[in-house]
């Protein structure tokens, strides 16, 4: 079916629709957008976002980032930080390692140990309890949320 098969069914629901009456705003609605208005006018100039910032300010922020950018490159070469110090791991993170690898070379043996048949029985399991839980979530949103 097109969308202008009957032009004059168009012109009819056009009619019709300019000939309804205008509708009034509710009485509260121009002193709630007022009051709104107001108080956007009244919020400081730090408190609104960074492009509404007056020109001297974010450029007095700018070079006070860039500086203390700066100021933190020369702490951190002259407190000795460098690329080799980086690269090497802390003593606790290679204790980590040794846990991560016992964790993983466990739960290969395991996972080995379980028939493939047990494995699909599963997923499916859970599978049939997500479109379970989808199914019920729909039907009650039905239910209680939409409005007939």
């Amino acid at each position: 079916m097109t969308p202008h098969e009957d032009p004059r069914l168009e012109q009819y629901v056009h009619r019709a629709l300019r000939e309804l009456p205008d509708r009034r705003a509710p009485r509260s609605l121009e002193g709630r957008v007022m009051a709104a208005l107001a108080a956007r006018q009244a919020t400081p100039w730090w408190r609104s976002s960074f492009d509404r910032w007056p020109v001297a300010a974010r450029g007095a922020f700018l070079l006070l980032a860039g500086g203390l950018v700066v100021a933190l490159m020369q702490l951190g070469s002259s407190a000795g930080l460098s690329a080799d110090r980086v690269t090497e791991s802390p003593a606790w993170l290679d204790g980590l390692r040794v846990v991560w690898s016992s964790l993983c070379s466990a739960a290969s043996t395991v996972e080995r140990n379980i028939p493939r048949a047990w494995w699909y029985g599963a997923v499916s399991a859970v599978l049939v309890a997500y479109v379970g839980l989808f199914g019920l979530g729909a039907t009650a949103y039905r239910t209680f949320v939409v409005k007939r």
